[in-house]
């Protein structure tokens, strides 16, 4: 891990744009994010980032500030900078743990995070459809008969 160029927290950057990622021609290609639009909005809550080693690995989405938000290592390893797990409940939680959260406009954040839910939501279930159909565990179109 090595530190961020700047620190990535919450739907927006320090200038009001929102923050998302952008799929590289690799991440566009990869099952990971199939039947998802080229850019996609993300909750991003961190300080560091990963630095590629120079073989082995796939950038498949970076951002304007944080350069390296989703890269891929060998088959299956997936490591996203984002938050895509992120429910209402769960967001709601952090807003009073984490220490860069709990100085936020908290009305303002709920209010964003309501705007994205649905669009959000939707990523969130696709991203692990899609990794349970690479990792063979979901098997579309054939229920198990247990």
């Amino acid at each position: 891990m090595i530190p961020c160029p700047v620190k990535e927290i919450g739907f927006t950057e320090s200038n009001g744009t929102p923050c998302q990622i952008e799929l590289t021609a690799d991440g566009r290609a990869d099952a990971l994010f199939a039947e998802l639009g080229g850019t996609l909005p993300v909750f991003q809550l961190h300080g560091e980032t990963v630095q590629l080693p120079p073989s082995g690995a796939q950038l498949l989405a970076s951002g304007s500030l944080c350069q390296n938000q989703a890269v891929k290592a060998g088959e299956m390893a997936y490591g996203l900078q984002c938050h895509f797990e992120m429910t209402r409940s769960m967001f709601s939680e952090w807003l009073q743990i984490d220490s860069d959260l709990r100085r936020m406009n908290h009305p303002a954040l709920l209010e964003q995070f309501d705007a994205l839910e649905k669009e959000y939501s939707f990523v969130g279930r696709k991203l692990m459809e899609n990794f349970l159909k690479i990792a063979n565990l979901l098997r579309v179109g054939k229920r198990d008969s247990k």
